[in-house]
């Protein structure tokens, strides 16, 4: 009989202990939400939430939370961007493994994601990297305002040589109206 009753004292604090586990990985840990930031430039950067299970995002600006949608740019507003590449991130080999964009946005949306297509060749015209699309993570602090500057960098995944060709292209973008 004691054994039974200390039996079901332990039976009944390891429940008690499984129970307060899963509610507090329910309610506590991990949160619904995902929090990140979004510089703005100048020195100005917004909270971030985004929720894990329906993927909808808002930034808390000064006037509260606020959904923020995304919306591809039209071909007419993909043209307003104007954007210089260059390569970075020298390597020992002598190389380059990232291209750095600079863009101007001409268009009327903030630019959350910039996608671009990049081809390589080496010095006899072997293909080296064909058509391989490049997409900024949105989910970091790319927000490049309308009529304003930013920059974005892409790891590649291999080297540019010093005596390859290379071309980009801005193949989509998507942004949101502020």
């Amino acid at each position: 009989m004691i054994f039974e009753t200390r039996c079901a004292k332990v039976v009944g604090a390891w429940a008690l202990f499984v129970i307060c586990v899963g509610l507090f990985g329910l309610f506590i840990w991990p949160t619904p939400y995902r929090y990140d930031h979004i510089d703005y430039g100048s020195g100005t950067s917004y909270p971030v939430r985004q929720n894990r299970l329906t993927g909808s995002t808002k930034v808390l600006f000064p006037n509260g939370w606020q959904t923020v949608s995304q919306e591809e740019l039209a071909v007419t507003d993909l043209g307003k961007l104007d954007v210089h590449a260059q390569l970075y991130g020298l390597i020992s080999t002598g190389g380059w493994n990232e291209i750095k964009l600079d863009v101007y946005n001409g268009s009327g949306l903030t630019i959350r994601e910039i996608t671009i297509e990049v081809s390589a060749t080496d010095q006899n015209k072997q293909l080296i990297i064909t058509g391989r699309l490049y997409r900024s993570t949105a989910g970091g602090s790319l927000g490049i305002q309308s009529l304003g500057t930013g920059s974005v960098t892409f790891e590649l995944g291999f080297a540019v040589m010093p005596n390859y060709s290379w071309s980009y292209r801005v193949v989509g973008a998507k942004g949101s109206r502020n």
